[in-house]
């Protein structure tokens, strides 16, 4: 209830300040009040931080599962890979639905570029990762954001994992279709 009112609020300040109107509200009682709500509501269970651990035993999880395809095991590690390096939210890498994708929103295969460049006085491959509309951005004309991956030892290493499901991905990347399909 009290994330509903903060959202609205935030869209209402939004429009606001997209519109070029000044937003001079003393939200100082509503926020009291909100906040007051929340003391009042059990907690809920928070999210657990994914740790090294884990992914391993994710990994082997995904590894030994007798119901999933290579290619899906291949693609899940993947994105595991792309979620842990990179700190994505998972609306950033995933389209919103099975069946259609929001161009702008979802990570599309053109926007995985491979580049290379000195890095501690020797030259290193990197994957950039473009996101378009990243939820940080405040300044929407200025809205894509690089994110660098690189290799790095050990089993999460997200370049070793996009190597490995472009050897037999049952669907090659396309520039146009999400990666993650």
């Amino acid at each position: 209830m009290t994330w509903c009112c903060r959202n609205y609020i935030s869209q209402i300040k939004g429009a606001h300040t997209d519109s070029g109107v000044q937003w001079s509200v003393d939200l100082t009682m509503a926020n009291r009040l909100l906040k007051g709500h929340d003391n009042l509501t059990p907690p809920k269970e928070r999210a657990i931080s994914v740790d090294p651990r884990m992914l391993f035993h994710l990994r082997e999880h995904i590894r030994k599962s007798g119901s999933m395809s290579r290619h899906d095991k291949r693609i899940l590690w993947l994105l595991c890979t792309f979620m842990w390096n990179g700190s994505f939210r998972i609306g950033e890498l995933l389209p919103p639905t099975e069946m259609g994708f929001v161009e702008r929103q979802t990570l599309l295969g053109k926007r995985l570029i491979m580049k290379s460049g000195m890095v501690e006085g020797r030259r290193q491959e990197f994957l950039v990762v473009r996101l378009l509309d990243p939820k940080e951005s405040r300044d929407k004309s200025r809205a894509m954001v690089d994110v660098e991956m690189f290799s790095c030892p050990g089993f999460h290493n997200p370049l070793e994992a996009l190597e490995r499901f472009r050897e037999r991905a049952e669907f090659p990347l396309d520039p146009d279709l999400p990666v993650f399909r």
